[in-house]
């Protein structure tokens, strides 16, 4: 039969080691991955899809429960099986991690020696977790169980969305969730050319009505603004108007000028620039790198970046291209990300 495929979830180097190596050594078992922080787990949970992770209670950037919660809401079938020093019933997180969705847990130090005494008992109990649909985490609906991702964007001062040109048909009901009177200022920018243009232009307006904007030259950016953006030859981004308010910019690209192609880098790299912790990006769909060095210019700075879980050939790239890059800060569904827009209103 099959190994049962294993992510080992552990802020310790050596622990996650120590533990990668006592399941490789059972042949029906596959260590997929290692992952030291929460996000970097459930980003390598979507692009590796194992059938059960090892978690510590605590990472440097949340604790297991919230990482189960966001788990929960992705379209994957995952056990998880809390192991770790801390791992005890006096612990509060250990209750917590187990109602998010955890199905058990082993208190134990990851050092090589105590690890082999309860060897047996730790393989055991992932294989049989690999067979069983019953110890997966249940499956909730809507951003509201997803602890990490809740109240993102409530202070943040301008949100930009790439959407890759193959996920258009989605955007209306993406676009939905946004109410008008919204605080923040809202940029899409969409992949789509042609008479696919206009037929969107013209549903969009349809949905919001006149508070769509286009993404014009020194449009401003003071509140409560969503401006739609399609390709074009020049980079959209911020910059200042003649009052020193900010406001979008259309600014000659410095590279191949008959190239037409959403540039997402230089808009989050302005907005990073900008407005530093009060920004956040927002990407769907994408099959190349573009983009990825502006979501690390947002996340150095504090701001908020997010990847919806079927970008998938966007997350081999960013894993690809920047291997040791903290971000995303989370990897959400469509529908998820949809609701949050809507703290937004």
């Amino acid at each position: 039969m099959n190994a049962v495929k294993v992510l080992v979830a552990d802020p310790s180097d050596e622990g996650a080691e120590q533990i990668a190596k006592l399941l490789a050594t059972n042949p029906r078992i596959e260590v997929l991955a290692t992952a030291r922080t929460g996000a970097e787990c459930i980003r390598k949970a979507a692009l590796t899809r194992p059938h059960v992770i090892t978690m510590d209670l605590q990472f440097k950037d949340m604790n297991a429960a919230q990482v189960i919660s966001t788990l929960s809401t992705m379209p994957i079938k995952v056990s998880v099986y809390l192991i770790g020093p801390y791992v005890a019933r006096e612990n509060p997180m250990l209750q917590e991690a187990l109602d998010a969705g955890a199905f058990d847990f082993i208190r134990c130090r990851r050092t090589l020696g105590e690890l082999e005494t309860y060897q047996r008992q730790i393989i055991n109990t992932i294989f049989v977790a690999g067979l069983s649909a019953a110890k997966q985490i249940p499956r909730k609906e809507g951003i509201k169980n997803a602890g990490v991702l809740t109240n993102l964007l409530k202070d943040k001062r301008m949100v930009a969305i790439g959407i890759a040109a193959e996920r258009l048909e989605e955007l209306a009901g993406f676009l939905a969730g946004i109410r008008v009177g919204i605080r923040a200022d809202v940029v899409l920018i969409a992949a789509a050319g042609g008479e696919k243009t206009q037929s969107l232009q013209n549903s969009l307006r349809e949905l919001v009505g006149f508070q769509l904007e286009p993404a014009v030259h020194n449009a401003g950016l003071n509140g409560g603004h969503l401006y739609f953006s399609f390709i074009r030859k020049q980079d959209l981004v911020v910059g200042i108007d003649v009052t020193g308010r900010p406001c979008l910019t259309l600014v000659e690209s410095p590279g191949d000028s008959g190239q037409v192609k959403p540039r997402l880098d230089a808009l989050f790299k302005s907005m990073a620039e900008r407005f530093r912790e009060k920004a956040a990006a927002i990407l769907v769909g994408g099959d190349g790198t573009d983009g990825i060095y502006g979501l690390k210019a947002i996340q150095d700075v504090g701001g908020m970046t997010l990847v919806e879980t079927l970008s998938l050939e966007f997350l081999r790239s960013l894993r690809k291209w920047l291997p040791n890059a903290k971000i995303p800060h989370a990897v959400a569904p469509l529908e998820d990300l949809r609701v949050l827009m809507k703290e937004l209103a």
